[in-house]
């Protein structure tokens, strides 16, 4: 399959021509409730279809909560880091891999409201489509978030995106911080320590 026809299945698009169009109420009824071991969202009026975070990656997930947890415990952050969440940037919709809401966007959203979170964790593996990967952060982008981490275990990196349109991007490895400042002034850690696995049991 050519990487043209990859991209088109992946967002759900027809083998020979450009990605079929779907409202969002099609896309609610046919996608949002799929339980296959893709992720499906819906952006630009397409279907884009990934593979959910790969369970060799959950002690990924379980170093950056960790971290969280500590923050919360000792009063330096309240909020939520949400995994998976439907969420809007602008009039796309996506499903960051974490994002961190403050209590008052949880609150929000619990009356309806669609929250926007300044932070974003994306894990990213080598399934994952470079183009797809640009058409997110450019809706991100657009929808004013402050700070996206790229995790990318397989080659030991996080690459932090931020600044004006998040414009300024910093490589981490080994030793190197990477922080959620300015939207989280005390989340960070090494890429070292967010990419240790745990020991063998």
């Amino acid at each position: 399959m050519t990487s043209a026809a990859i991209q088109q299945h992946q967002q759900g698009g027809v083998p020979n021509g450009k990605p079929k169009s779907i409202s969002w109420r099609e896309f609610q009824k046919r996608y949002l409730v799929r339980e296959d071991g893709h992720k499906y969202e819906w952006a630009n009026g397409t279907v884009v279809k990934s593979r959910n975070m790969d369970s060799s990656q959950f002690y990924i997930v379980q170093n950056l909560l960790r971290l969280f947890e500590s923050l919360r415990t000792f009063g330096k952050t309240t909020g939520m880091l949400i995994m998976e969440g439907d969420m809007f940037f602008g009039t796309n919709h996506r499903r960051p891999d974490m994002a961190f809401l403050t209590d008052e966007q949880i609150a929000r959203t619990a009356h309806g409201e669609n929250q926007v979170p300044l932070f974003v964790i994306e894990v990213i593996s080598t399934n994952d489509q470079a183009n797809l990967i640009h058409q997110k952060m450019e809706n991100y982008r657009d929808a004013g978030v402050q700070v996206v981490w790229h995790i990318s275990p397989q080659i030991g990196q996080i690459h932090l995106y931020t600044g004006k349109k998040l414009k300024q991007m910093t490589v981490c490895q080994g030793e190197d911080l990477s922080s959620a400042a300015p939207v989280l002034l005390d989340f960070f850690l090494s890429a070292a320590d967010l990419l240790r696995k745990p020991a063998q049991p």
